[in-house]
């Protein structure tokens, strides 16, 4: 999907990117909030380790229902490793929504976040909302910033926050949660536009969301080919 594209809807093509530093889990959120039921199953045998790390990008669709329309809610991901900063103007650009990622048993990880959030800020063109997850809570004898800092954290940046698991999938659902503000938000941004709140936003309503109907995971080959 190219989002360079001026003809591109903006209500109809949406576009939320994950953050953080490598390792983190960014890859494995994704793959569990996107595989809810398989990921994970002592049958299939799927556990943290089995995802490989993001090279380039990849990101994976989801259909939002809302009233008679549908929104496409575009949900990226990639490395965490430096020497893709070069993809960052692009990778940022027409952001509506950033998730935010650290490792509570990696306190590094944890003070990147605000160079991060910098970055994001300095390339997108509106101000997205955000989310702060602390990932991997379950290591919880490994815990190394505890659950205050993170919210204290989350104040600072006006995000919302949630401590999660993509091992067991604890609180993933709270990216559905970004999902539902992010509309929301942007329901808003169109009346403002229109100039008249009376009329009728083609979002009307877009705070009492349906969960999602449907996902679909597209892989980028290399970093020179993404059109985030």
């Amino acid at each position: 999907m190219d989002y360079t594209n001026s003809d591109c809807d903006e209500f109809k093509n949406i576009k939320v990117i994950l953050l953080g530093n490598s390792g983190v889990g960014k890859t494995t959120i994704l793959w569990k909030y996107n595989n809810p039921i398989i990921f994970g199953d002592e049958k299939t045998k799927n556990s943290e380790g089995d995802i490989k790390p993001t090279i380039g990008y990849e990101y994976i669709t989801v259909k939002e229902k809302v009233e008679k329309s549908t929104a496409n809610v575009h949900i990226w991901d990639t490395t965490g490793q430096d020497r893709f900063n070069s993809i960052a103007s692009n990778y940022y650009r027409r952001c509506s929504g950033a998730i935010c990622v650290y490792d509570v048993t990696d306190r590094e990880s944890f003070n990147s976040i605000q160079d991060w959030v910098d970055q994001l800020k300095n390339y997108s063109d509106e101000e997205p909302v955000l989310l702060l997850i602390g990932n991997k809570c379950d290591k919880k004898e490994e815990i190394d910033v505890m659950p205050e800092e993170g919210e204290r954290l989350a104040i600072s940046l006006n995000a919302a926050f949630y401590e999660t698991s993509a091992l067991t999938g604890f609180n993933i659902e709270c990216i559905d949660k970004l999902i539902q503000e992010v509309l929301s938000t942007l329901h808003k941004r169109s009346m403002v536009k229109e100039g008249d709140t009376s009329i009728r936003s083609k979002y009307q309503g877009a705070s009492f969301l349906s969960m999602k109907t449907h996902t679909t995971k597209h892989k980028g080959k290399t970093k020179k080919n993404c059109a985030c």
